[in-house]
């Protein structure tokens, strides 16, 4: 594949998913009490998100030139991040259980990118636990005790 054809795609990609997003975001109940509401934000994030990927795409169209091969690199890589991540999402639709999927995630990730010093070291099982630990806090915190999402 061109890169010219690579930089066109990934925002054309990403703008049909945010169709979707902003169809759900205009679907959203409106607010009577004031003119912004609950909904406002992710309209104007979806909003803007499909400006940014219109004009990336014309941008990519009309670039001049650049013949060269666009690389993937780690390829392999990528595939598995992604089945890994629509497992997580097909695992927490079916099952519930939110923190346990995200704490398997987010240390799978950690453990099939992070390789310093061997990928199963002492220091690199107790970085990736920590840094799990922490981010699973931040989030429980954020959703659950903040916000009173229940995830």
């Amino acid at each position: 594949m061109k890169k010219k054809t690579a930089e066109a795609l990934l925002p054309s990609m990403l703008l049909l998913i945010d169709v979707f997003y902003l169809k759900e975001a205009f679907a959203g109940k409106k607010s009577s009490h004031s003119i912004v509401g609950a909904y406002t934000f992710p309209k104007i994030l979806g909003i803007a998100l499909a400006g940014m990927c219109v004009l990336a795409i014309v941008l990519a169209l009309i670039k001049k030139g650049d013949e060269e091969k666009f690389h993937i690199p780690r390829p392999a890589m990528i595939g598995i991040t992604i089945a890994a991540m629509a497992a997580f999402f097909v695992l927490w639709r079916l099952v519930g259980m939110f923190y346990l999927w995200a704490t398997i995630f987010v240390l799978f990730l950690l453990f099939a990118y992070r390789d310093e010093n061997g990928r199963f070291s002492a220091k690199n099982i107790g970085f990736n636990l920590l840094l799990t630990a922490v981010l699973m806090a931040v989030i429980y915190v954020l959703f659950a005790l903040v916000m009173k999402v229940t995830l």
